[in-house]
């Protein structure tokens, strides 16, 4: 079936303040949502990551951007985007969904098969075992970091 060459634009979102809002991104392994990476974009457009699990517990992780050192509160819709991002996930055995929260509701982004990470099964494993250490490591902070073109988990003591 030939593919039709189309443009798709995006709505540009903005709070009240000329902001963008907080930028969520799901990670969804075999139909559950893990990971919550939350992006945070400070006034002088320098971005931060800021990682926690499903339940808000923050994971201390970052990638490519710096590490968000102040705790954010929850987004409001936390329970929906869950509900969204696993209903977007069902039958995939990893996916990203990235959500909004504006005009206070819940905005899907892009649902994405592969990650920043490349859509490799090493990358993946990586990222679903940030998930495990997290769960068997409650004191161990970790770092998903790139050693050779790889990702990799790092363990470091929790300050």
């Amino acid at each position: 079936m030939p593919i039709r060459p189309r443009l798709l634009a995006e709505l540009l979102m903005l709070e009240p303040d000329g902001a963008a809002p907080l930028e969520h991104k799901i990670f969804v392994f075999d139909g559950r949502a893990q990971i919550v990476w939350t992006i945070f974009v400070d006034h002088d457009r320098a971005r931060f990551d800021a990682v926690y699990s499903r339940d808000w517990r923050s994971l201390h992780w970052r990638a490519f951007n710096g590490c968000y050192e102040e705790p954010l509160a929850p987004p409001k819709q936390l329970e929906k985007f869950i509900e969204l991002a696993e209903r977007l996930g069902a039958g995939f055995d990893h996916i990203r969904v990235d959500l909004y929260e504006w005009e206070g509701q819940p905005r899907v982004g892009e649902p994405t098969l592969y990650t920043n990470l490349r859509n490799d099964r090493h990358s993946l494993d990586v990222m679903a075992g940030l998930v495990t250490a997290s769960r068997v490591y409650p004191t161990c902070g970790t770092r998903l970091v790139r050693n050779s073109g790889k990702p990799e988990l790092r363990c470091h003591p929790r300050l």
